[in-house]
Formats: structure tokens, C-alpha cells, sequence
């Protein structure tokens, strides 16, 4: 009998031991709508306007694509997790944060930096020139070779009006 309370009691210290913490997973068919914090990959665009001095300025933005969603969930469990996420726009996830007190040691590894590692890409590709002549004014998608993970080249975005 002794060793079937101790079975009972180590299961239930187990179920227990699960940590405070952040899960971050891409929305799925299973997991969606179940509740969090919802936001979308950000993509990169060159944004080229003609200015009053009829010169071409030119800016990267980020728009959302919208086909990787995203969910942040905080979990409770032993110890606490403060959690904070600024999402600017309403969609796009610019900085997350959490202060921790928990019992028993963790490493969270979650997508980290959703907008920095694209960013870090765009500022070797802002330095050379994509073109010989000026890009006309319109909005540009950034088109990434798979290998190398380097800008190869712009592609216009065509814009439909129903």
C-alpha cells in the first residue's frame, strides 16, 4: 500500500512541477481561436514616393503576412510569469518581455526578434544599389534567395481596385 500513495503523490508533484511561462506557436487549424495573443510575421516592402522636389524618396515598411499567424499564451504553473508585449499596428510584434519567479529552473526559446532578424538582412540590402535607374513610384516586395538568405531582387506590388 505504501507504494502505491508514494506512485500517487510523486504523480501528483509532477503534474504540479510544470513551470510559469510563454508558449508562442504559429496558428493552426487546432489551435485556433483558443484564446492569447494574436499577430501576424511582419514582411518587408520598399515604399518608393516622389516627393514635393519631384526627387524619389524611398523607406522600408512592414506589412503583415497574413498567411503566419501567430499566438502568444502565458501559462501559470509554479511560480509567476509578468508578461508584456507591445504590438504596434494591432498586428505586428515589436517587443515582448517577461519577469519570472519560478521554482524550478527553465529555458524558454521561443521566435525571437520576428522583426530584428529581418531587419538585419534589409540593412545589407538598403546599402546596394538593386538598380541602375530609379524605381518608379509604388510599393516593392523584397524577394529572398532560399540558400543564401540575401536579398535578390524587388518585385512591384500590383494593387487591384474592385
Amino acid at each position: 500500500m505504501k507504494r502505491g500513495l508514494w506512485s500517487v503523490v510523486a504523480g501528483f508533484l509532477l503534474m504540479m512541477a510544470g513551470c510559469a511561462g510563454i508558449e508562442i506557436a504559429k496558428v493552426t487549424d487546432k489551435n485556433a481561436g483558443t484564446g492569447g495573443i494574436y499577430f501576424y510575421r511582419p514582411w518587408p516592402y520598399l515604399l518608393v514616393v516622389s516627393n514635393a522636389d519631384g526627387k524619389v524618396d524611398s523607406k522600408v515598411v512592414y506589412l503583415p503576412r497574413i498567411n503566419e499567424e501567430y499566438v502568444i499564451k502565458v501559462h501559470g504553473g509554479l511560480g509567476t510569469v509578468n508578461a508584456t508585449f507591445d504590438l504596434t499596428d494591432g498586428w505586428q510584434l515589436t517587443k515582448m518581455g517577461d519577469t519570472r519567479d519560478s521554482k524550478i529552473p527553465e529555458t524558454m526559446n521561443a521566435i525571437s526578434g520576428l522583426a530584428t532578424s529581418v531587419s538585419g538582412v534589409l540593412m545589407k540590402a538598403q546599402g546596394v544599389s538593386l538598380q541602375a535607374e530609379p524605381l518608379p513610384p509604388g510599393l516593392y516586395r523584397f524577394e529572398f534567395d532560399e540558400k543564401t538568405g540575401f536579398v535578390k531582387g524587388l518585385a512591384p506590388v500590383s494593387l487591384s481596385q474592385d
